[in-house]
């Protein structure tokens, strides 16, 4: 059978988990159909009619996706059409490999009708059937790769030795009893101009075996083309991880950081990745400011999310870094009553205001730390005067005088 070993994994997975929400892709919804853009908050200038990506680099600093665009491109990428292209490496769009694109049909693959089988098997030399087969009409095929990676499909440079050509219906016939399908959510990116840097990353059935992704997408008349793709492995080469240092904190999961003075109910809190995103939250409550309609009080709240630029190691333990846009859900001074309480929306506290940061190791010695710092310390109404280090993470919004810390 013309199965691929390296999708027998995904197979059995498949079989075990039968019935999931995933096991098949997800299909392109209608509203979706009609929104040929990720919805943006920023005024974007005029967009070229075909310009080449070379052009497109752009001198304007890179802008941070919005929740907004993340959830479009997460549902962007779980199209049939789509996913596929995250399943070959590129850095070129003639270098994609065609054949995990349309492996599971991209949304066009139609399968073999009844009256092209004979001519299917005497092309492939085979009596029968093996299992599913599925049609690709060159035209179609031309069609879809001048979309999706504006190039032509002689430009190809990779041939796919599962592909059985027929001269009578010029289509491409290819046999696949299972499925390459992987579920990838977008959990970041940045755009300049036309140009989407989007990390992907496997849903967790995926996790084990598959990496995140770094894909770059331009924006065009028809769409979103693919530029290029990249796995994000842990088996990187020395020259690649020295660079992948420069610019990572030294860390390898998100970090959990609190920002709070011990008293009275409030806090915000963020999760921060070894590349620079964040996201976070702000909550506080007044139980005192309560009315007829709110008698529970007033909750003040916002979720956020960012990402840090320039991230350098400074010192021995000490890491500085620029933080680019930060995105809130809801525009602050928003109100609404739920369950009675009344809910305003509220500014990012302890980020706002900040553009310089640095973050602290564990090793940091406390006398290299400013009092301005400390004073946000949990930690320091437990120092004895014999504690030399911080024994914790530490991140310090230098203009806002704010202190961030993680907790064990």
């Amino acid at each position: 059978m013309k199965k691929r070993a390296k999708l027998w994994a995904v197979v059995l997975c498949a079989l075990l988990l039968g019935g999931c929400k995933t096991d098949s892709p997800v299909e392109t919804s209608e509203p979706l159909k009609e929104q040929t853009e990720a919805p943006t908050i920023q005024t974007e200038s005029e967009e070229p009619s075909d310009p080449p990506e070379k052009e497109q680099e752009s001198q304007e600093e890179p802008i941070i996706l919005s929740r907004e665009e993340i959830t479009f491109f997460t549902r962007f990428i779980q199209e049939r059409e789509n996913y596929g292209f995250l399943l070959s490496e590129y850095n070129v769009p003639e270098d994609v490999d065609l054949g995990e694109v349309l492996y599971s049909g991209a949304g066009f693959g139609e399968g073999i009708p009844e009256e092209d089988i004979p001519l299917y098997l005497a092309a492939a030399g085979q009596e029968w059937l093996e299992t599913d087969c599925l049609k690709f009409p060159v035209q179609s095929i031309e069609e879809f790769v001048q979309r999706k990676l504006g190039i032509g499909f002689k430009d190809i440079r990779k041939p796919s030795e599962w592909w059985v050509y027929v001269a009578e219906t010029d289509s491409y016939y290819q046999e696949a009893g299972d499925t390459n399908f992987t579920l990838f959510s977008c959990i970041g990116g940045v755009k300049k101009g036309d140009v989407y840097t989007l990390r992907f990353a496997p849903e967790a059935d995926w996790k084990e075996w598959m990496d995140d992704r770094e894909t770059v997408l331009i924006k065009g008349e028809k769409g979103y083309r693919f530029l290029s793709n990249r796995f994000l492995t842990d088996n990187k080469t020395e020259a690649e991880s020295e660079k992948q240092a420069e610019g990572e904190l030294p860390f390898e999961t998100p970090l959990n950081l609190v920002f709070s003075s011990g008293a009275g109910a409030w806090g915000t809190g963020i999760s921060l990745r070894p590349d620079g995103f964040f996201e976070g939250s702000y909550d506080d409550s007044d139980m005192g400011d309560s009315g007829e309609e709110y008698p529970y009080g007033t909750h003040y709240t916002c979720s956020f999310s960012g990402q840090f630029f320039n991230m350098k190691q400074v010192n021995e333990y000490t890491y500085s870094m620029t933080l680019g846009e930060l995105f809130s859900e809801k525009t602050p001074g928003i109100q609404w009553i739920e369950d009675g309480v009344r809910y305003v929306s509220a500014e990012p506290y302890g980020m706002e205001g900040g553009k310089e940061f640095f973050l602290y190791t564990p090793q940091t010695p406390l006398n290299q730390l400013s009092e301005e710092f400390l004073m946000w310390w949990p930690g320091q109404w437990m120092n004895d005067e014999t504690q030399e280090t911080l024994s914790c993470y530490g991140l310090y919004n230098r203009e806002g005088g704010y202190g961030f810390f993680t907790f064990d």
